[in-house]
């Protein structure tokens, strides 16, 4: 009789996740959530899955709108990305799992010209989670 082995489970950050201004919404150039409770309930789900499959590692990768990146974007995103982090963390994900880095609006899926006000910008105020080991995720980390 064969055995039967597991079929490998998906992996659900294989391609990038964003998390943009509608899911966890960040006060204006600052990396606090606006609404702190619907941020963490936004990112429960994310966490149980992590803490469930313990072999994915992370990459949160924070953006900001507007075209311009400069060391006050770039800090601002690597900032919301940590933050995004240590909710992660608070909600049981081995820290040690997950690395984060800011792009300000040098992010691969930034739309360019959209300026800071409309859904557009809005969208481009994200943090996006992708496994550390895809071919992506390791170009960003080693562009940064």
């Amino acid at each position: 009789m064969l055995e039967q082995t597991e079929p490998e489970e998906d992996n659900a950050f294989e391609e990038p996740v964003a998390l943009g201004e509608s899911q966890v919404e960040f006060v204006g150039d600052k990396s606090e959530y606006l609404h702190p409770e619907i941020a963490v309930e936004t990112i429960r789900p994310i966490a149980e899955y992590l803490v469930e499959h313990d072999s994915v590692p992370l990459l949160l990768i924070g953006s900001t709108a507007g075209d311009i990146t400069n060391e006050s974007t770039l800090s601002l995103s690597a900032d919301r990305a940590e933050a995004v982090k240590r909710t992660l963390v608070e909600l049981g994900v081995d820290g040690s799992r997950i690395s984060t880095i800011g792009m300000g609006s040098d992010d691969p899926w930034h739309v360019k010209d959209a300026g800071y006000d409309g859904p557009v910008a809005s969208n481009n105020r994200k943090v996006v989670l992708i496994d550390a080991r895809t071919e992506l995720a390791v170009e960003l980390m080693n562009g940064n």
